[in-house]
């Protein structure tokens, strides 16, 4: 019936639909079909998006005595600040049915970052109803990841005394810890390729000497790219870190007061979560610079595996709470600096693309940024099609192109976000779904000149295409 009501169109039924979604009666197992069916009927005739009585009556059924229906109400609204208040106001984060706690998390999950969310988020960290249900702690890990910033601050308002350290309780990244049975690694390279079949989270430390010229200088660390994502500490300091981005060079300022004349400790933590891991790139890319000292980091590591995934049969939060875990991933980059405390500080440009909705196009076709600069590219696709954004070298747009449409008979071209694994193809976002985006962070080529970027989705790079206009640093 709800299927032939949604065919059928006729939106003059809606007063109907009211009567059964404000039945307040529930069976013997607390559930009311006719109301949570009218509510996903009143949300395929398009109420709920397009009526303002249908939206408040969705509403008012966040107090339906079932579950089932109040799951349903979070579910359907639609996601904006506007539901965002009146989600947090209802105190549905707060429900005793776990499945509609756990609706409400996936929907928070979803949602531009936010301090008061964030905050929320972690108040239900120390609730039993969250740690001993394995679902809602993963939920709330995955919302309380979006709104790190704000569940970070309050977290170390509750906890001001707490220390990141390693899983097993090791802190690997200090340089005085015994480090003499570590194993051993060239690199760089794939750890597959070193005999090292995991998916898991493996430290790498090397030590390197520095003149009495170079202490307390600031300097520069480069690793070429790192399979999936990494923290950088010298000296025990933590200077930086990239999240799930396999491509990207990894390029890190070293504040001033961190090198020291003689030995300093290079402490690395590369997670791999799948596929391919490690620092893959060229020796060329792995230096350490201060001053005029170019120091090769490219060469022997120590290495040793803080956690194996593919031998972890235990639970996730099983060693340490879901607001631990989530600080000792998230408090480095918080300290490090937001996206906002970045753009005050002139570190890094931030350059917004959106996509011309039914004309795949890019809204801005040419952006300008100085080289060796950091850029932080925040792309929105306000697309109903799927799109990626992918920068090229100089001159090679059309290479790239050929290249990606022979990636849609590809049967793994989905996969590979439909970019090719080539040397001509610089940065690149994976495939963005509609009224999704993603921030893409990398260091602007050091020659400067015009490097395209287009989309690679099959059949689109002829027409969607833009140009990075790089220019010697002031």
């Amino acid at each position: 019936a709800q299927r032939l009501l949604v065919e059928n169109g006729d939106k003059a039924i809606f007063s109907d639909l009211y009567k059964l979604i404000k039945d307040k009666e529930v069976d013997g197992l607390g559930l009311n079909p006719g109301a949570l069916h009218a509510l996903w009927t009143l949300e395929g005739l398009g109420g709920v998006t397009s009526d303002p009585e249908a939206l408040e009556v969705v509403k008012g059924a966040i107090a339906h005595p079932s579950g089932a229906v109040r799951k349903a109400v979070v579910q359907m609204l639609p996601r904006n600040e506007g539901n965002d208040g009146f989600l947090l106001k209802s105190n549905v984060l707060n429900e005793k049915d776990p499945e509609v706690q756990l609706a409400a998390l996936l929907y928070f999950a979803e949602r531009e970052p936010s301090m008061e969310i964030g905050e929320r988020l972690f108040g239900l960290s120390g609730e039993k109803q969250i740690n001993t249900d394995e679902w809602l702690a993963s939920a709330l890990y995955v919302a309380g990841s979006k709104h790190h910033k704000g569940f970070t601050t309050a977290f170390m308002a509750a906890n001001p005394n707490f220390e990141i350290k390693s899983q097993d309780g090791r802190p690997r990244e200090v340089s005085d810890m015994d480090d003499t049975a570590w194993k051993k690694m060239q690199l760089p390279q794939y750890i597959e390729d070193a005999g090292l079949q995991i998916d898991g989270i493996i430290w790498f430390r090397k030590n390197v000497d520095l003149p009495p010229t170079s202490a307390g200088k600031t300097g520069n660390i480069s690793l070429g790219p790192i399979d999936d994502s990494d923290k950088v500490y010298i000296n025990g300091t933590l200077i930086g870190g990239t999240e799930k981005d396999y491509k990207a060079d990894r390029t890190y300022t070293i504040p001033a007061g961190i090198l020291k004349a003689g030995k300093n400790t290079v402490s690395i933590q590369v997670e791999d979560t799948g596929g391919g891991g490690g620092i893959w790139g060229k020796k060329e890319q792995m230096f350490l610079k201060v001053g005029p000292a170019n120091i090769p980091l490219a060469g022997e590591w120590k290495y040793e595996i803080a956690e194996d995934y593919t031998q972890k049969a235990s639970k996730l939060f099983d060693k340490t709470t879901v607001g631990e875990l989530l600080v000792s991933t998230y408090m480095g980059e918080t300290n490090l600096g937001d996206q906002d405390s970045l753009e005050e500080q002139g570190e890094s440009i931030i350059i917004n693309i959106k996509v011309i909705e039914n004309e795949m196009k890019y809204d801005i076709t040419e952006f300008v940024v100085e080289a060796g600069k950091t850029v932080e590219l925040v792309f929105e696709n306000t697309d109903f099609m799927q799109h990626n954004l992918v920068i090229t070298k100089r001159g090679e747009k059309e290479k790239v192109g050929m290249a990606a449409d022979k990636l849609a008979m590809d049967a793994d071209g989905a996969d590979k976000n439909y970019v090719p694994v080539m040397p001509e193809v610089l940065f690149a976002t994976a495939i963005v779904d509609p009224d999704k985006k993603v921030v893409l962070k990398f260091v602007a080529p050091k020659e400067p000149g015009d490097y395209p970027y287009i989309c690679t989705f099959p059949g689109h790079w002829r027409i969607m295409q833009g140009n990075m206009k790089v220019v010697k640093a002031n």
